[in-house]
């Protein structure tokens, strides 16, 4: 038995989350290297500091032309003090 974790090989790859009434961002790794702070603040809606999602998921970054090959992708809280010291992320693809 493969004791290792099932994975594809991919060149591309999305990141889904749905989009928030204020300032949130979440920091996306690939290899250990970090290749996009993604922005999930929705601009069409007030800012109200905190509440639940106004736009359903969404594609909030995109990855195309990796090199077709085992990844690791890896997401963080961003540090500094406008961090609201949480990570989103609804899916990959």
């Amino acid at each position: 038995m493969d004791s290792h974790p099932p994975y594809l090989l991919v060149s591309s790859f999305y990141f889904y989350s749905a989009l928030y009434p204020y300032g949130i961002t979440t920091e996306i790794f690939l290899d250990g290297i970090l290749i996009k702070t993604a922005d999930m603040q929705d601009y069409d809606s007030t800012d109200v500091m905190s509440g639940d999602g106004t736009v359903a998921s969404a594609i909030v970054a995109s990855f195309v032309g990796t090199t077709s090959k085992q990844h690791t992708v890896r997401v963080a809280v961003p540090s500094g003090e406008d961090s609201p010291g949480y990570a989103v992320v609804d899916a990959f693809l």
